[in-house]
C-alpha cells in the first residue's frame, strides 16, 4: 500500500473490554478516592499557612506597617488566630470534591482587595506537581 496509513490489530478485544468496564465501575464509587483527596488537600494547605506562600513557593505579601503595629504576632502573615486555615474543609458528592472555607475574607486574602490596600496572599489551588498528585491518587483508585 502505497502512502500513510494506520493499522489496529485488538487483539485481547475482551480481555480490553473486561479492564474498560472494570474502570468504568471504579470510576462510579469515587468518594472513597475524593476523600483521599480531600485529606491531601487538607495537609497540604496547612502546610502552606506554615511556610507562609503560594502554591508556587512564593512567599506571600509582607504585612503593611499599620497591620504590623497592631499584630499580636508580627511573623505569622494570615495566621494570628489561625481561624482561616482553621476552617479549611472539603465536601464530597458522588463525582465532585469541594475545597476551601466558608470565611468570606478568604476571597479577599486570596485575591486582595485595592479599596482597603490588601495584597493578594494567595493561598488556595495547586501548582502542577501538587495537581498530578492528586490525578496520581485517583489513578491508583481507579486501576487498583
Amino acid at each position: 500500500m502505497a502512502g500513510s496509513f494506520l493499522s489496529i490489530d485488538l487483539l485481547g478485544q475482551q480481555q480490553i473490554a473486561q479492564t474498560l468496564k472494570q474502570i468504568y465501575q471504579r470510576s462510579e464509587d469515587l468518594p472513597p478516592a475524593l476523600s483521599e483527596v480531600g485529606e491531601y488537600l487538607l495537609d497540604l494547605h496547612v502546610q502552606r499557612f506554615i511556610d507562609q506562600t503560594d502554591p508556587d513557593g512564593n512567599t506571600w505579601a509582607a504585612l503593611q506597617p499599620a497591620t504590623l503595629a497592631n499584630a499580636k504576632r508580627p511573623d505569622r502573615i494570615l495566621r494570628e488566630s489561625g481561624t482561616l486555615a482553621d476552617t479549611l474543609t472539603y465536601q464530597i458528592g458522588a463525582q465532585q470534591l469541594s475545597f476551601g472555607t466558608n470565611l468570606e475574607y478568604g476571597a479577599a486574602h486570596q485575591f486582595g482587595r485595592d479599596e482597603i490596600n490588601l495584597p493578594p496572599r494567595p493561598w488556595l489551588g495547586l501548582n502542577d506537581a501538587q495537581s498530578q498528585s492528586v490525578l496520581d491518587i485517583l489513578a491508583h483508585y481507579i486501576e487498583s
